[in-house]
């Protein structure tokens, strides 16, 4: 199985935060060759490539009262000591981690903390199996040209043999999701990690 994932927050609300230190939504790509996807240009956070460190932002204000999770998927993406630790476990050497310090409202000192880029781009999606149609051959998206009940909606299903040995990666036909495989979900879980939001996806 495939798993999508996304920010879910430790509270009722997604809390307010501010980069104060470094440059505000300016990711820009170490290599931005086309490659017939997406995700080059804008939405570089989903881009499956690494960035440059110094357009990563440095200070992130928290201004709010929850706690902080152990993945943090608004603004950029960071991550705790304990995360990254994992990731490296399951991933050795593959994806980019920048140094980014949380302060509470007042300044203080709240946690040291990781930007992570996931840096796994892959084609992962089944073109038999899915019922999505290949935008002009390069994004990804619902075939509006069909129209289907929902218990009959397919969406996309992602090809084992496409993924390989990635665990966390971003296709690059898609420009805003993050993927995981199966057993990497269930080190996730079985690790008590906060922060996450899981999607099942179908997998071939």
């Amino acid at each position: 199985m495939v798993w999508s994932f996304s920010y879910d927050p430790l509270g009722s609300s997604y809390p307010l935060a501010e980069i104060v230190e470094g440059p505000v939504d300016a990711l820009e790509l170490v290599d931005p060759t086309p490659d017939g996807g997406v995700g080059l240009r804008g939405s570089v956070m989903f881009s499956g490539r690494p960035v440059k460190p110094e357009t990563v932002p440095r200070v992130i204000q928290w201004k709010s009262r929850q706690k902080i999770g152990d993945y943090v998927g608004a603004w950029v993406a960071t991550v705790s000591d304990r995360l990254r630790a994992l990731i490296e476990d399951i991933e050795p050497g593959v994806h980019q981690f920048e140094p980014v310090e949380f302060i509470a409202k007042d300044g203080s000192h709240l946690e040291d903390r990781w930007f992570w880029q996931i840096c796994n781009r892959i084609d992962s999606v089944n073109r038999e199996e899915t019922d999505w149609i290949l935008f002009r051959g390069v994004l990804w998206a619902p075939d509006r040209t069909k129209l289907k009940p929902a218990a009959e909606k397919i969406g996309l299903v992602f090809d084992t043999k496409a993924i390989g040995a990635a665990c966390f990666w971003h296709d690059k036909h898609d420009s805003n999701s993050n993927y995981c495989s199966d057993s990497t979900h269930e080190r996730l879980i079985e690790a008590g990690m906060t922060g996450f939001r899981f999607y099942h996806k179908k997998q071939v």
